[in-house]
C-alpha cells in the first residue's frame, strides 16, 4: 500500500511546484512598472507653436485605448483638440490648429493608462511649456497724481505708469474709477504709460479712487494678479468761489459801470438802469474759476 503512495504524493508535489511558479511569473509580470520615460517638447518656453511636436513616450508597450483616453490637453486652460498616432511605445498628438503664442499649455496622461496587462502607469504625467516670449507680471510703478494725492484743476489728467508694456486691446476695461466719471484712456506710444483724460469736469473737493483689476494683461499675456488701487482728491479748497463784483462792459471791453448787487435782506429790488443793447456784463470772482463751469 505504501509503495503506491509515494508517486502520488511526488505527482501533487509536482504540480504545486509548478502552480506555484506559474503564478510567481504573474506576479513578476504584473509588478513591473509602467511609466512615461519621456515627452516632447519638454518643459521650457518657445517661441513658436507652430513648429512643436507633443508626444509622450512609453517604458512598455502601453494599452493604446486607455492611454489615448487618459491623454489631454489645454492651452490657457481651454481644452486642444487633435488627432493621435503610433510609433511602438510613443503616442503623437497632432492639434487640429497650430499651436498660438502667447499661450500656456499643459499636456497630462492620467492615471487610467495602463499596459495590455492592466498595469496601471505608474506616475501620472503634468507637463506645462509656454509660448509666450516671457511670464513676468506687470506692475503699477507711479501714478500721477500719485496716492493720497491732489489734482489740482478739475479737468486734468491721470496717468499710470507700468513695469513694461500693457496690452491695448484690453487695458481699458481693467481700469475704472468710484465715483465714474466718463472720459478716454489713451496709450502712450511705449505701451507703457496709460493716461486718463476727463470729458466731464472732476467734482471739485472729492476723493476718487482708481481701480487697476489684476485682470490686466502685458503684451505677452501675462496678467498682473493682484489689483492695484489709486485714491486722490480734486483740489484741497473746500471753499467755494463768489461773485465779488460785476461790471457793465461796451463794446470795446472797457468798464463802462459796475452794477449794484442786489441786497435779498432788506426787502427791496435794487435796480440798474440805462444799460445799452450792445453791452456786455464782466464778473470778478473770488478766486479762479474754470471757464467750463460757467456754461451750466
Amino acid at each position: 500500500m505504501s509503495a503506491r503512495v509515494k508517486p502520488i504524493r511526488f505527482a501533487a508535489m509536482l504540480a504545486a511546484a509548478v502552480s506555484a511558479a506559474a503564478c510567481l511569473s504573474c506576479d513578476i509580470l504584473r509588478n513591473q512598472s509602467f511609466s512615461v520615460v519621456g515627452w516632447t517638447p519638454g518643459t521650457g518656453r518657445f517661441e513658436s507653436g507652430g513648429d512643436l511636436s507633443v508626444s509622450v513616450s512609453f517604458s512598455g508597450e502601453p494599452d493604446r485605448v486607455s492611454v489615448e483616453n487618459a491623454f489631454s490637453m489645454t492651452g490657457n486652460g481651454a481644452a486642444v483638440a487633435g488627432t493621435f498616432s503610433w510609433v511602438g511605445a510613443t503616442l503623437f498628438f497632432k492639434p487640429c490648429i497650430a499651436l498660438r503664442g502667447n499661450t500656456d499649455f499643459r499636456v497630462t496622461v492620467g492615471a487610467g493608462a495602463m499596459n495590455p496587462r492592466g498595469v496601471s502607469l505608474e506616475d501620472v504625467l503634468e507637463g506645462r511649456f509656454s509660448t509666450r516670449p516671457e511670464d513676468g507680471r506687470p506692475s503699477v510703478l507711479s501714478t500721477i497724481p500719485e496716492r493720497g494725492g491732489m489734482l489740482a484743476g478739475v479737468l486734468d489728467s491721470v496717468s499710470v505708469s507700468f513695469s513694461e508694456q500693457v496690452d491695448s486691446a484690453s487695458f481699458r476695461g481693467c481700469m475704472s474709477f468710484s465715483p465714474a466719471i466718463s472720459g478716454v484712456w489713451r496709450l502712450d506710444p511705449d505701451g507703457e504709460t496709460a493716461v486718463f483724460l476727463p470729458l466731464a469736469p472732476w467734482v471739485w473737493a472729492t476723493e476718487y479712487r482708481l481701480i487697476v483689476s489684476g485682470d490686466l494683461a502685458d503684451a505677452s499675456g501675462n496678467r498682473m494678479g493682484e489689483s492695484a488701487s489709486l485714491r486722490f482728491t480734486v483740489g484741497n479748497d473746500a471753499i467755494p468761489p463768489s461773485v465779488t463784483g460785476a461790471q457793465a462792459l461796451d463794446k470795446s471791453g472797457s468798464i463802462v459801470s459796475s452794477l449794484v448787487p442786489d441786497d435779498t435782506a432788506d426787502g427791496s429790488i435794487d435796480e440798474n438802469t440805462g444799460w445799452e443793447a450792445e453791452w456786455r456784463v464782466g464778473l470778478a470772482f473770488s478766486e479762479t474759476v474754470s471757464m467750463r463751469s460757467l456754461g451750466g
